[in-house]
């Protein structure tokens, strides 16, 4: 399903946003009052120059009937739309509980329940009579924002059923029904610290109880929500010092780009895939969590020569991206601790992002955990 922002005739000005059913969108998509869907994949289609130049989006958020999902950034480099001549791994296709997913399709938000898929995914839940629709944001020309004055198309990727009864089949056929209920248990472990999280829940299925599951607006903790966002540096980073994004000294100006947690029992983060955008000052990027022994909280390189998570795009469309976001060596879980994601210059200072000035750029894609057990 398309969703169009004919930016090319009412032009979206730096710093402005525009939603679904604004002048020149698509209206957000209704259901009726006996359906539900799952929103699992979003592509992104443009802007792009005349020159072959993404044109730069602050963020892309996916509004429930139209309140925004918390957790949830996409802006032009994190998703790629389906391309039959290039790599489109990681979040295409693939195996699941279908013996083969259609590669053409985007799961970066997880694999459906609908489709088999765990109740962790927490793909976004969309009720009865509910609508569907998206926010683009420009960023402030102070952020190397501009007029973006080229057409954008979001592509989600979703699914639709009709019919309670029709949902309790499917759902049943993957053995995600029981007696009436919807499981909604997961394990989560880190092989690493023995840490091991369990949560045993079950929900009523009812089509009214449909944005209760993991991924819906009324989910009741304890619960699991995708986690997806980006960060850019907002001031220059100091030569061959590690560069945190957090809001302390203004590194970051908004609230969705803090890569610095400090984690209760209660609550946890599962972070699975990362992106760095090379940059030519750019060296290194780590994973720091207190505590953990060496060589956990190791550099990796992601300099112009060899970066080992590459973004999904590049910001030239001549230039190919290849196999990003890449995972982590292993799935970094931070619960009951404190945690950064930090990068490092080569010895000469990393810009802070202005305009007509790019910086560091670090994206990542996991999970959140809230009300979990102690």
């Amino acid at each position: 399903m398309d969703f169009d922002f004919d930016f090319a005739t009412t032009n979206l000005s730096a710093g402005g946003q525009t939603s679904s059913g604004d002048t020149n969108t698509t209206d957000p998509y209704e259901l009726d009052n006996d359906s539900v869907m799952e929103l699992f994949g979003l592509e992104l289609i443009g802007p792009v120059s005349a020159i072959g130049a993404r044109q730069k989006i602050e963020s892309i958020k996916i509004l429930v009937d139209g309140s925004e999902v918390d957790d949830i950034v996409f802006n032009e480099l994190m998703a790629p739309a389906y391309n039959a001549a290039s790599p489109n791994r990681p979040f295409f296709g693939g195996s699941g509980q279908l013996s083969m997913r259609p590669p053409n399709m985007c799961f970066n938000l997880g694999v459906p329940l609908l489709m088999g898929g765990s109740p962790m995914d927490a793909t976004i839940k969309v009720g009865p009579q509910e609508t569907l629709g998206f926010r683009i944001k420009a960023p402030r020309g102070a952020e190397n924002g501009a007029t973006i004055n080229e057409n954008v198309k979001i592509r989600a990727n979703i699914i639709e059923a009709k019919t309670k009864e029709v949902v309790e089949r499917t759902l049943s056929s993957y053995g995600l029904v029981s007696g009436g209920n919807v499981d909604q248990s997961f394990t989560v472990m880190d092989l690493s610290t023995n840490d091991k999280i369990e949560v045993t829940k079950t929900l009523p299925l009812d089509l009214d109880n449909w944005t209760g599951l993991y991924g819906g607006q009324a989910a009741a903790k304890p619960y699991v929500t995708n986690y997806i966002t980006y960060a850019q540096n907002a001031t220059a980073t100091t030569e061959n010092s590690a560069y945190r994004f957090t809001m302390d000294g203004n590194r970051v100006l908004h609230d969705d780009m803090k890569f610095y947690w400090n984690l209760d029992q209660k609550k946890a983060v599962r972070l699975t895939h990362v992106a760095a955008l090379q940059q030519a000052n750019l060296k290194y990027m780590r994973m720091y969590i207190s505590g953990r022994e060496n060589p956990g909280n190791e550099w990796h390189i992601v300099d112009l020569e060899q970066n080992m998570f590459p973004m999904p795009l590049n910001p030239l469309t001549a230039n190919m991206s290849y196999v990003g976001p890449a995972e982590f060596p292993r799935a970094e879980l931070i619960h009951n601790q404190k945690a950064y994601l930090e990068v490092k210059d080569d010895g000469t200072s990393i810009p802070a992002w202005a305009s007509g000035v790019s910086g560091a750029m670090i994206a990542f894609w996991g999970k959140k955990f809230e009300g979990l057990p102690t």
